[in-house]
């Protein structure tokens, strides 16, 4: 079952659009984050519900919030949960008492291996924390997840063997690779609106990423996902999950 616990991002990635959500982030009260859990477990017993996942954003942020949540999950005791996170936002100290509290997969936004195209993206964090990030979680037996991006306007193939390499370092538990969307309102949309193909709003609703929205690319995003789900699981982890092409 997916839960929303807070809302907003602080954070200014340029492939993301958070005018709904906000970039003040504002969290439910604990109380009532459990009573939800508590709720769902009573409606869905017949499923046996144990297990969440929390869509927050900045779930794992630093905060007396997420720590008194912490402790009110392993104080309970019977629930298991996973969520996403940013690399550069864990610790060892808080990977244990999130594994305490019942965490069993982290989803990290690792996008790609290149320095230049992170700094491009504007994501505020670099392939070491990703390296560590992913290290801390095999070592406290949490199962991280890599969300990658291709098709980033300069994106070369060195990048997309360096984001391989990358991949081997980090050993994640599954990856979903998303193709780079210039959606209306982003950032990536006003920088590099030269390159967008002529796209309607109503075809933007359609759209699934089967191909670029910009022209001009260098690689052909299709390929690319193939290379990369290919080398995962031959290379890197043959009991992994590639989620179908994505975008972001």
């Amino acid at each position: 079952m997916h839960l929303i616990a807070s809302r907003g991002c602080a954070h200014q990635c340029d492939f993301c659009d958070n005018r709904m959500t906000g970039s003040t982030v504002r969290r439910r009260p604990v109380k009532h984050v459990i009573e939800e859990i508590l709720d769902l477990e009573k409606r869905f017993a017949a499923f046996d519900l144990h297990d969440f996942y929390f869509w927050d954003p900045s779930f794992l942020a630093q905060s007396p919030w997420r720590d008194d949540l912490l402790g009110e999950l392993a104080e309970l005791g019977r629930f298991t949960w996973a969520c996403d996170g940013r690399v550069d936002a864990v610790s060892g100290e808080m990977l244990s008492e999130a594994r305490k509290a019942g965490c069993h997969s982290i989803n990290f936004g690792v996008e790609t291996a290149s320095s230049r195209l992170l700094l491009d993206m504007r994501k505020g964090i670099t392939a070491n924390h990703v390296r560590e990030a992913f290290q801390l979680c095999h070592e406290e037996g949490i199962r991280p997840g890599a969300l990658l991006m291709i098709g980033w306007p300069g994106e070369t193939h060195d990048d997309v063997h360096a984001l391989k390499l990358l991949l081997k370092d980090i050993r994640p538990t599954f990856i979903n690779v998303a193709v780079a969307t210039p959606f209306p309102g982003t950032r990536l949309h006003e920088r590099y609106s030269e390159m967008i193909l002529p796209v309607s709003a109503e075809e933007y609703g359609d759209y699934f990423p089967e191909r670029s929205l910009f022209k001009s690319l260098s690689m052909d995003v299709a390929s690319v996902y193939r290379e990369l789900s290919a080398y995962y699981l031959q290379r890197v982890n043959p009991r992994g999950h590639v989620s179908p092409m994505g975008y972001c």
